[in-house]
């Protein structure tokens, strides 16, 4: 029997590989259901279903994963993608702060038009005021000018 479950794992990862994300999900859903616990065939069938683009299904595995090791950083970040492409901003956004907390990684907090859709709000051009750098700073250290400045980079 375990050599069955191999050859049927070894089976849908080939799939996945060819990028025949339907067929590796139904043959890792059938495969789940005899291992409900097995973490690595839950995430690669989130992944499977992501890449198919069923978003839903992606999320129940995933959300079941972020249950069971909620510091999983990986998992997170699918999961915040997920909700991305479902047009849930909040919900994503939420992940991906926790996300950032997980790993000390502030990019992943980087906000994009597609991350902010949910808002309904368009920016107005505003005039921008002359930048005062605090004493001892400079432009590009942390100023909301330089996004890709913060903890940890270099100038």
């Amino acid at each position: 029997m375990e050599d069955l479950r191999y050859l049927q794992l070894s089976m849908a990862e080939h799939l996945f590989e060819q990028k025949k994300y339907t067929s590796a999900a139904h043959s890792l859903s059938d495969l789940l259901e005899s291992e409900p616990d097995n973490v690595a065939v839950r995430l690669l069938l989130a992944r499977a279903y992501y890449h198919s683009a069923q978003l839903g299904r992606a999320e129940e595995q995933l959300t079941e994963l972020v249950d069971r090791a909620p510091t999983d950083d990986y998992v997170r970040l699918l999961l915040a993608r997920t909700l991305e492409r479902q047009g849930r901003g909040v919900e994503a956004a939420t992940q991906r702060r926790i996300l950032a907390a997980l790993t000390g990684d502030d990019s992943h907090l980087a906000s994009t038009p597609e991350n902010n859709s949910h808002l309904g709000q368009t920016r107005e051009p505003v005039a921008e005021a002359p930048y005062e750098a605090p004493s001892g700073h400079t432009r590009g250290e942390g100023s909301p000018e330089a996004p890709d400045a913060g903890p940890g980079t270099a100038s």
